[in-house]
């Protein structure tokens, strides 16, 4: 089991947070840009050994992404550029730079056996 098998009731719950956020005054762009932001921030906290920042910021960066969805969807703010954005900021955040930062944690904190 994985976290798509709560997705509905997850948005059920950050529903009235995120359509809150979401009356800012920013793009679909601008909120995958600040996740970009966030991601990076999240990569030097875990790579430095703030764990507990670095969960909070992972936290808040599927908020911004969950926010450019809501956004695009409810704002009439969708472009393909905006998706191809998107989908390329969640793969490079998720998938290498946050991987890094645990990496680059691990390699200081554990004896390397030659």
């Amino acid at each position: 089991m994985n976290l798509f098998a709560f997705r509905k009731q997850l948005d059920a719950l950050i529903l009235p947070l995120v359509s809150g956020i979401a009356k800012l005054p920013l793009s679909a762009n601008q909120w995958t840009l600040i996740g970009v932001l966030v991601g990076c921030l999240c990569s030097y906290f875990l790579s430095k050994g703030f764990l507990g920042l670095g969960f909070a910021a992972l936290v808040i960066r599927g908020l911004c992404d969950h926010l450019d969805g809501y956004v695009a969807r409810n704002k009439n703010d969708r472009s393909t550029f905006g998706a191809i954005l998107d989908d390329t900021a969640d793969r490079w955040i998720l998938g290498v730079i946050t991987v890094v930062g645990v990496c680059i944690y691990r390699s200081t904190t554990r004896m390397h056996w030659h």
